[in-house]
């Protein structure tokens, strides 16, 4: 088969299936530790440093030239950022809403994210077919690169939150959170309620 993902090497069937897995085993392996983290660090930080750590690993990945292992890593690294980021998004945007405000956010980032997930792979798809299977690496590593930048920015537009007054993180799909669930519910019963009482005053 021909090279892959910008590796200068000739990938078998096992093998692709081998970086397939790969970046689903460090969404899976990372997402403990991250989540560990961002109950006790500033998550604008830890954003930062996720998405800088997934840019390198793009870097390493476009730069792997024979070594099938450094490719393996970098898949492993690029891959174990992705999922965590957007549960930490969530977090971090839930530490600055009321639980009213949560379930318009939680759809707002959900919405975000799909018009990722159809985007990303149209420009990645794209690029790949005008600039060579290469072009995988620097899509996705210029993602992470803004995500990086744009958490530098959010540092300095507002003050943190103190550790003890953000939320918890939860280990989330784009889905949604089930704060956000909860939080519909809440809503939908009192007005229900206050429905009721309308109609028995009338």
């Amino acid at each position: 088969m021909g090279a892959v993902f910008g590796s200068k090497i000739d990938l078998d069937a096992s093998q692709i299936a081998l970086f397939v897995a790969m970046l689903f085993a460090g969404a899976l392996v990372l997402q403990f530790p991250i989540g560990w983290l961002s109950d006790r660090v500033d998550r604008r930080k830890l954003i930062f440093s996720a998405a800088l750590m997934g840019a390198v690993s793009c870097s390493l990945g476009w730069l792997a030239g024979d070594d099938i292992w450094l490719l393996m890593a970098a898949a492993f690294c690029a891959g174990g950022v992705t999922t965590p980021l957007y549960a930490l998004f969530l977090a971090y945007t839930n530490d600055f809403l009321s639980i009213e405000e949560m379930p318009a956010a939680s759809g707002g980032l959900i919405l975000t994210f799909g018009v990722g997930a159809i985007l990303g792979p149209l420009v990645a798809g794209w690029a790949m077919q005008k600039f060579g299977p290469f072009a995988f690496w620097p899509v996705l590593g210029a993602t992470f690169g803004a995500i990086s930048l744009y958490a530098l920015y959010r540092m300095t537009r507002r003050e943190t939150v103190s550790v003890e007054e953000t939320e918890s993180y939860l280990g989330v799909i784009p889905s949604v959170s089930p704060m956000a669930v909860e939080a519909a519910g809440n809503w939908s019963a009192e007005h229900v309620e206050n429905d009721n009482q309308g109609t028995k005053t009338s």
